[in-house]
């Protein structure tokens, strides 16, 4: 069995989770939703140490929080349904700064009823920030459900540039 690790990182949008095999990014989460990702993935028994993948990943990541970065270049191993995959897929083409919501991702996907389904893969997604789930809004453009909570989706929205969302 593969060896899992992970690590701690105090954020400007709270406590984060980082797991990592050798080769990948597995999750990066919050700690309220530490619990349910770690099931999804099935991880039993990870590491408490760093490896180079998530000092990597934590490198960015304090760019990104600064500013400095806007695109991360982090191999990632996604895990869930074919149709959670297209949507974190599709997700990750949404540019840095620019927001979407339920509906567009839904007809994006060709699949425009499906406005729910897209809004319950999205909250399933094991790596926030990196696969940028707080980019899409509700379909009246309010800020909906967020692992991290509404404060941090706000907080990683304005560091994007969309200041409307401040709290």
């Amino acid at each position: 069995m593969e060896r899992i690790f992970f690590q701690k990182l105090r954020s400007p949008v709270g406590e984060l989770f980082i797991y990592a095999d050798k080769d990948d990014l597995l999750a990066l989460t919050f700690r309220q939703n530490k619990i349910q990702v770690l099931k999804q993935l099935g991880i039993e028994r990870p590491v408490n140490q760093s490896n180079p993948l998530i000092q990597l990943t934590i490198s960015q990541l304090e760019k990104y929080f600064k500013g400095e970065l806007k695109s991360f270049q982090i191999p990632v191993r996604l895990s869930g349904t074919k149709f959670q995959l297209a949507i974190w897929n599709a997700l990750r083409k949404i540019p840095h700064g620019e927001i979407s919501n339920y509906k567009k991702q839904a007809i994006r996907l060709k699949k425009p009823q499906a406005v729910r389904a897209v809004g319950a893969a999205n909250g399933r997604n094991p790596i926030s920030i990196i696969i940028p789930c707080h980019r899409i809004l509700g379909s009246n453009g309010s800020l909906t459900g967020y692992a991290g909570g509404i404060s941090a989706k706000a907080k990683l929205l304005e560091l994007e540039g969309q200041p409307t969302f401040s709290q």
